[in-house]
């Protein structure tokens, strides 16, 4: 009987391995298929951005079945940038790809000449007047005077304090200067095991360069700490800034130990300096308990109490790639993803990034959507004063 069972399994298994490999040979035949009739493939944003693109996807492909698009989430690999890099050397690369961060696409155009100049294409300033975003065009042009991506990625890095641990030590608002988060970090620590400020000690350049762009431009509005001569080191901004860490690690106000940081575990940490929209996100659906006061980072005691500071942005958008398909219908698609404030909402909600739009406090829908969701309004409002 045992063996009467096992030679039924191992047909059953037989004949759903051939019937498993027929229906992938099938449906790669279908993609290849498709692929050669409208020419358009597409590699999306990974994670939370996926689930989003895919649902934009499958309306699109319901609504024109004569100009379906083949899409994958990027490729794993060493990072997003080495497999796009990769697939346009070897003749591989998608019509359509996300992961595109500003300085990259620069680099795939002066390097390569890999990118289509979005500019140049019909309909292109349509879509920027329909996201209100001819303010942020200069932000994203590239060194030949052309813009290559539309940021899908735009969302301004604030700040969090932890309420009660910043009502414990006295405050009853964020602190504003360098001096003020000092006396709080100082009454904070003495309070109990706490850190008073996240300055992450990965030893991670990219992380090391969050840091100080979004606490210079902070206090410098819209100027990058890196020009053409190199790194801002001399200016009273940046010793400020440079003086304002070392304090924080020599008094304890931040740890040198990566297991240290716990702001959500056990909200030990009263100010977590570099947070996304998306962090808010994952604050209210896994410590809904936690109350926060979202903030930009305190600034040099130099700078005048009326200054409006500015928050660096996670930036990355869509491309086309030259020779890799039909631009006209990838256009096509874009252009209709980009004029429908619905899929951004939907982003905002699923994922926590915002898009490049400078309309998030006029459009209506967006309004309705920000009146009740408050904490993310804050986020809207520093995306016109973000890069």
């Amino acid at each position: 009987m045992k063996k009467i069972f096992s030679k039924r399994l191992i047909c059953f298994i037989i004949v759903a391995l051939v019937s498993v490999s027929l229906f992938a040979k099938g449906a790669q035949e279908e993609s290849k298929a498709q692929v050669e009739k409208t020419g358009v493939t597409y590699w999306t944003f990974t994670g939370n951005m996926y689930n989003v693109e895919n649902n934009i996807l499958k309306q699109w492909n319901k609504e024109n079945p004569d100009a379906r698009i083949i899409y994958n989430p990027i490729p794993a690999g060493a990072s997003s940038e080495m497999i796009i890099q990769t697939s346009i050397a070897t003749s591989t690369a998608p019509t359509i790809t996300g992961q595109l961060e500003a300085f990259f696409a620069n680099y795939l155009v002066r390097e390569n000449d890999a990118l289509v100049a979005l500019d140049t294409l019909p309909g292109f300033d349509d879509v920027i007047k329909a996201r209100k975003a001819e303010g942020f065009l200069d932000k994203i042009r590239a060194e030949d005077g052309h813009i290559y991506i539309i940021p899908v990625h735009w969302t301004p890095a604030l700040g969090v304090y932890n309420k009660k641990l910043l009502n414990e030590a006295g405050y009853d608002r964020p602190p504003r200067t360098f001096s003020e988060f000092n006396d709080f970090a100082s009454k904070l620590v003495a309070a109990g095991d706490y850190i008073a400020i996240d300055f992450d000690p990965t030893p991670a350049w990219w992380k090391v360069g969050y840091y100080w762009h979004t606490f210079y431009m902070a206090a410098n509005g819209d100027v990058q700490e890196l020009g053409k001569d190199g790194l801002d080191f001399d200016s009273d901004v940046s010793r400020a800034f440079l003086k304002f860490v070392d304090n924080a690690f020599k008094k304890g106000y931040a740890s040198t130990r990566k297991e240290a940081y716990k702001f959500l575990e056990n909200m030990n940490v009263g100010f977590k300096a570099l947070a996304g929209a998306k962090d808010i996100l994952r604050i209210k659906r896994t410590r809904p308990d936690l109350e926060f006061i979202i903030s930009p980072p305190p600034v040099p005691d130099f700078i005048d109490a009326d200054h409006k500071p500015w928050v660096d942005a996670s930036v990355k958008g869509i491309g086309i790639i030259k020779n890799s398909g039909s631009v006209e219908k990838a256009w096509d698609f874009l252009k209709w993803r980009f004029t429908n404030i619905d899929f951004d909402i939907e982003q905002i909600k699923e994922t926590g990034h915002f898009p490049m739009r400078g309309d998030w406090l006029e459009d209506p829908k967006a309004k309705a959507y920000f009146d009740n969701n408050p904490d993310f309004r804050i986020f809207a409002e520093y995306v016109a004063r973000s890069n």
